[in-house]
């Protein structure tokens, strides 16, 4: 009786309209799934709303009020126009039937409440991929309570389709994922019992008798309920089982007194696994607070389709074990848990923090040596020719990112820092001795990025190994080294070549950069083992199946073109509006500075709120500072605010950019995927630059046309990131993603 009144309480509410609108005038027409359908006779024309719900548990909105006896009827007719008009009567027990490609009716009398109840309960308090529901309904048909659940529609295929023919990499990747399903579970607020969400028996069909009542306060009270359930067998026989029962269930079923919620129905067939990789868990009917073997009990010895897998690898994790592989003895045993913390995954952070420093923050110097070069050895060079090292070094720390991606996949990051710094810190050195243009093409715009290539991406994949709740926070420490390095080496550069020379500062500063790559070396690992993957072009082409990596990755590259340029130039425009040529080089270590808090403090905030969130947010304030800071102001204080204003709001995006493709991503394949984006932003760093100097030299050597350009770019990528965020969230506005 309490869940029928729980469940008839949640009805369905008035929202608000898009805008307002006069209900009286669309009473001719119900406000359904499928878009608005006549009554009584009335034809559909006029009737142009659709039907729009934004779930906000435990309120199921719409976007007008209808009564649940409107709501049943919509239903109804929509199934005698659509054929299933038998289907509709009160006989059946439980009944499936799809509206449109969107939404799932679920009903009958043997449909009940605690199922919707249930996923509205793990989606509130998890991050868990659950069916989404929009309505439950409950009405009296000839005495028989039938209950009607209107679901999302999953365009997936269940696990029972396709565990055969998924390849072990995979099967291991989905056993992983689905460990940290079932990890939020065990780290729900305990309730004290053993029972349903509301406090009702165990949704286990072991209890049978009339006579037991929940919530069961202890285990010994769930398995002396268990043991009860056999005496409905009547006889000598039904009495010699409870007696056994009796003695041997305690010492069997024997956990902690803890309960954890479970889903107590893991059949495969209720695993579904959509087009971009991601899990959903479906049917929720038999979730309660059970004992902490339950699950695996459950999955074992009641679920039996999945015996013959379950050890394969989804009760054991392990790739090497599940394949009959030695593990790699470098590397920590894989699990799913993320140990969020600890000297272990911290030490990574800290190796990982100047592995950005001496690769990304050296690389955020680029507009420092645009200026510098114009003024000395290439000052025969037009601005738009010059431009293309610091752009060729930006191309090649990007563009290289499949194959760095790849390979730490394949192989792990010990070889690829290892090389990595050998090629940076040459690079760097060959600089030092350079005085012709090819020589700067070479040494500082091929090899030494390179070489931070190399560095860069294991240290960020390594960090998302080893942190889950805190991954954004863990980024966003491990970015601001690039920040810290591009605010410190500007005035490193900017003092010493005065002082010793172009070629003595290039040569300190490389020797300064070896020793802070020897820390990286030695604290830099990924908590998951090296899987071999095939090579060829269609593993790198992959990715682009997922629409939500595509476009991630377009919105990257919009974004990263609009946020290369004004890095580049920014020097030089501190020159342009009058500031000394020290003062426009110190906009390089202001930007990066204001960068290092932007990485950091919405890194915390992504945990809390989603990382797609934060980043548009970031995108959009970018968008918001170049067009309506850069673009109008000509003076030195416009200049200096927009260096801090600007690195902010770019500096959450750097930081925060890693965790999207995390989100989006298989925990194995997060170094190709990582990778392959970047490889985007590649095109936009290579082509920035030389686009912002010739618009430069177009307007007769006024910015203006270079910062519309950034602006409109900035512009485009935010909106992309809208789509991304909005296609994830299938239109759900307020939610974490």
């Amino acid at each position: 009786m309490e869940v029928t009144l729980k469940a008839l309480a949640l009805g369905l509410f008035l929202a608000q309209a898009i805008g307002s609108k006069d209900h009286s005038s669309h009473n001719c027409c119900l406000n359904t799934p499928e878009g608005w359908i006549p009554r009584n006779g009335w034809t559909q024309a006029g009737c142009a709303m659709r039907w729009g719900s934004v779930v906000s548990s435990p309120l199921i909105i719409l976007e007008q009020r209808i009564s649940g006896d409107d709501f049943y009827t919509a239903c109804k007719l929509y199934g005698a126009t659509n054929g299933y008009g038998s289907e509709w009567e009160k006989g059946s027990g439980a009944n499936v039937i799809k509206i449109q490609q969107r939404f799932i009716m679920e009903f009958g009398r043997d449909v009940r409440p605690i199922e919707a109840n249930n996923m509205l309960y793990v989606a509130k308090h998890t991050t868990i991929p659950v069916t989404r529901v929009y309505a439950i309904y409950q009405r009296k048909e000839d005495k028989t309570t039938i209950t009607y659940i209107l679901m999302e529609y999953i365009p997936g295929k269940s696990l029972m389709d396709l565990w055969s023919d998924i390849d072990p990499t995979r099967k291991t990747s989905t056993a992983r994922t689905l460990r940290t399903y079932f990890d939020q579970l065990r780290q729900l607020k305990l309730p004290g019992y053993f029972g349903t969400i509301h406090g009702g028996l165990p949704n286990i069909h072991l209890f049978l008798q009339d006579d037991i009542t929940g919530p069961l306060k202890s285990e010994r009270e769930f398995v002396d309920a268990i043991v009860r359930s056999y005496a409905i067998e009547l006889g000598p026989r039904g009495a010699q089982k409870v007696r056994y029962y009796q003695r041997v269930f305690p010492a069997i079923f024997n956990g902690d007194n803890s309960s954890v919620f479970s889903h107590n129905d893991l059949q495969w067939k209720n695993i579904m696994l959509l087009d971009d990789g991601s899990l959903v868990i479906i049917d929720w009917e038999y979730a309660s607070w059970s004992p902490v073997y339950w699950e695996y009990f459950v999955a074992m010895f009641c679920c039996l389709a999945w015996t013959v897998y379950w050890h394969e690898t989804t009760m054991d994790p392990d790739t090497e074990k599940a394949r009959g592989e030695e593990p790699n003895p470098e590397q920590p045993k894989p699990s799913a848990d993320f140990p969020d913390g600890g000297l272990k995954a911290w030490s990574v952070v800290v190796g990982a923090f100047f592995g950005l420093f001496v690769s990304f923050g050296w690389t955020n110097c680029v507009g420092l040596f645009q200026g510098y070069y114009e003024a000395n050895q290439l000052r025969d060079l037009s601005p738009s020719n010059v431009s293309w090292i610091p752009a060729l070094s930006m191309f090649m720390m990007f563009i290289t990112g499949p194959f760095v991606g790849r390979a730490f996949d394949n192989f792990g990051p010990h070889y690829l820092l290892f090389t990595g710094t050998l090629l940076h810190v040459f690079g760097l050195m060959m600089a030092s001795i350079s005085s012709e243009y090819y020589q700067f093409i070479l040494s500082q715009a091929i090899c030494s990025p390179l070489g931070a290539a190399m560095v860069l991406y294991p240290s960020f994949s390594c960090v998302t190994t080893w942190f889950r709740q805190k991954r954004a926070l863990a980024l966003g420490i491990t970015a601001s080294g690039s920040s810290l390095g591009g605010t410190i080496l500007p005035i490193v550069v900017n003092r010493l070549i005065p002082r010793i020379g172009f070629g003595w500062t290039m040569r300190v500063c490389a020797f300064l950069l070896f020793g802070l790559l020897v820390v990286t070396n030695l604290t830099v690992r990924s908590r998951i083992a090296p899987q071999p993957k095939e090579a060829g072009i269609v593993a790198y082409l992959r990715p682009f199946t997922s629409l939500s990596f595509v476009l991630t990755s377009l919105a990257g590259f919009f974004y990263s073109m609009g946020m290369f340029i004004p890095i580049t130039f920014m020097v030089t425009y501190g020159e342009h509006v009058g500031l000394s040529n020290n003062m426009a080089g110190y906009l390089v270590s202001i930007f990066n500075a204001s960068s290092g808090i932007g990485r950091i403090l919405p890194g915390y905030i992504a945990d809390k709120v989603g990382s797609f969130n934060v980043s548009i947010a970031a995108a959009t304030l970018s968008t918001i500072f170049m067009l309506a800071l850069w673009l109008p102001g000509h003076s030195h204080e416009s200049a200096i605010a927009f260096a801090a204003l600007f690195g902010f709001s770019s500096g959450t995006y750097t930081a925060i950019s890693p965790a999207l493709v995390a989100h989006i991503s298989n925990l194995e394949e997060i170094g190709s995927r990582s990778g392959t984006m970047y490889a985007f932003m590649s095109v936009a760093a290579l082509t920035g630059s030389p686009i912002g100097g010739a618009l430069i030299s177009s307007a007769d050597g006024s910015y203006w046309k270079l910062q519309l350009f950034a602006g409109c770019m900035l512009g485009a990528g935010t909106a992309l990131y809208v789509a991304a965020r909005l296609y994830i969230s299938k239109g759900r506005l307020w939610e974490k993603v």
